[in-house]
């Protein structure tokens, strides 16, 4: 966890690198060096909540903030993925079940992909995007979530 609670955008735009062509008939998808932002391209409309599994405050604070955002959006996924479980519990499986009875949904564990694509230096850490950018939320556990 941080010592402040904080938060960082992510631009996902690309670059081109070279001329795309449909393979079958050679015209020209896109040119070299074209700006793309994925966002402008399909919407991100979910959120995740990233946490460690065998903290306590950390499992409270997700199920806090889930009902804050699904008070907002009420049709949107929230998806929740721990860091850790423990492995004491049946290889972590009772745990990971004990979580999934505890919040109510299914519990994803975090992949190394996921940590790469969202930058993620700390947990928990919540990540939303709107049109132009992602924005990853790092909490601060030292601070009120009650």
């Amino acid at each position: 966890s941080v010592k402040e609670t904080g938060t960082y955008q992510l631009d996902p735009t690309i670059i081109i690198e070279e001329d795309m062509e449909n393979p079958f008939t050679g015209e020209l998808i896109q040119r070299a060096g074209t700006l793309i932002n994925p966002l402008h391209v399909q919407k991100y409309t979910k959120a995740m909540f990233v946490f460690d599994g065998t903290d306590p405050d950390q499992v409270k604070l997700a199920l806090k903030e889930r009902a804050k955002y699904r008070e907002q959006y009420p049709s949107r996924e929230f998806k929740l993925i721990t860091t850790r479980l423990d492995v004491e519990q049946g290889n972590g499986w009772e745990h990971l079940q004990s979580l999934i009875d505890e919040t109510h949904q299914h519990i994803y564990v975090l992949s190394p992909e996921i940590v790469e694509v969202w930058q993620l230096q700390a947990v928990p850490s919540l990540i939303t995007a709107d049109a132009d950018y992602f924005y990853v939320k790092e909490f601060a556990l030292n601070e009120s979530i009650d």
